[in-house]
C-alpha cells in the first residue's frame, strides 16, 4: 500500500502559481504592445488606414475542452462599419459564430484563409491564421455598424488559444475591398485591421483558477486511490 504525499498538492499549487503570474506579466505585456504590423504589398491583407477598434477578447471555459469566445469594440470610426472579420488558428464550433449588431448575419464562417478573396488573405500579416470568419450587414456597403455603437460577437471552439486574435473591418468609405482595385491593380484594401487585445487579468485568473482546480482535484483522487490500494 502507497502512503500519501500530503506535500505533493502544495508543490503542485506553488507550481501553478508560478505559472498563472508568469501568464498574467505576459499578458498584459502583449496588451500594452497590441502589435499592428504593416502589410507587405501584393495581393494580401492591405489597409488604408490607422485601426481605430479596441476589440477586447474574454474567453470562458465551458468543459469538455470547449471555450466561448467573445469580442466587444465600439464603432470610433466617422462612418459606419459595415464588415467586420475575425481570423483564427482553429476551427469553431459549427453554427457557433454569432453577433447582437450584425443583423445581416455571417458567411465564410471558418474558411481557411487560402480559399478567401486575395484582398482578405492574411498571409503577409498573420501565417498563423488559417481561419477566417465573417459578419456583415446586407446589402453590402450599404448600412453597417453606426459611430459610436458597440458590437459583441461570440462563438464557441474547441481549442484554447490566448493570442491575439487579427481582425479586419469595412466602412461605407472604404467599400468593398474584394471589388475594389488597389494601386497595384492586384487587390483593394480593407479600412484597417488590427489585433484584439488578449484576455483580461480576471479572464486569465478565470482560466487558470478552473485549470488549478481540475489539477488538485485530480491529485486528490490519485491519493485517495494510493491508500485504498
Amino acid at each position: 500500500m502507497s502512503a500519501p504525499h500530503p506535500r505533493s498538492p502544495r508543490r503542485l499549487t506553488i507550481f501553478l502559481t508560478a505559472l498563472i503570474a508568469s501568464f498574467l506579466s505576459a499578458s498584459m505585456a502583449s496588451a500594452q504592445e497590441n502589435p499592428i504590423l504593416p502589410g507587405s504589398g501584393g495581393n494580401t491583407l492591405l489597409s488604408s488606414g490607422p485601426n481605430l477598434l479596441d476589440v477586447r477578447e474574454s474567453i470562458v471555459p465551458l468543459g469538455d475542452g470547449r471555450y466561448e469566445y467573445s469580442y466587444v469594440f465600439t464603432n470610433a470610426e466617422p462612418t459606419d462599419i459595415w464588415h467586420f472579420n475575425i481570423y483564427t488558428s482553429f476551427p469553431l464550433e459549427s453554427g457557433s459564430l454569432s453577433s447582437d449588431a450584425f443583423p445581416g448575419g455571417h458567411g465564410d464562417t471558418g474558411s481557411p484563409t487560402s480559399t478567401v478573396y486575395p484582398a482578405y488573405d492574411p498571409a503577409n500579416v498573420d501565417p498563423s491564421a488559417t481561419m477566417a470568419h465573417n459578419l456583415w450587414y446586407t446589402p453590402y456597403a450599404t448600412n453597417g455598424l453606426a459611430p459610436n455603437d458597440s458590437a459583441s460577437v461570440t462563438f464557441i471552439a474547441n481549442a484554447l488559444d490566448v493570442d491575439p486574435k487579427l481582425f479586419f473591418y469595412e466602412t461605407l468609405g472604404s467599400g468593398y475591398a474584394a471589388q475594389d482595385p488597389g494601386p497595384t491593380g492586384l487587390t483593394g484594401h480593407v479600412a484597417a485591421y488590427g489585433y484584439t487585445v488578449v484576455p483580461e487579468p480576471g479572464t486569465a485568473l478565470l482560466l487558470s483558477a478552473g485549470l488549478l482546480g481540475m489539477g488538485l482535484r485530480r491529485r486528490r483522487r490519485a491519493s485517495c486511490r494510493d491508500v485504498r490500494g
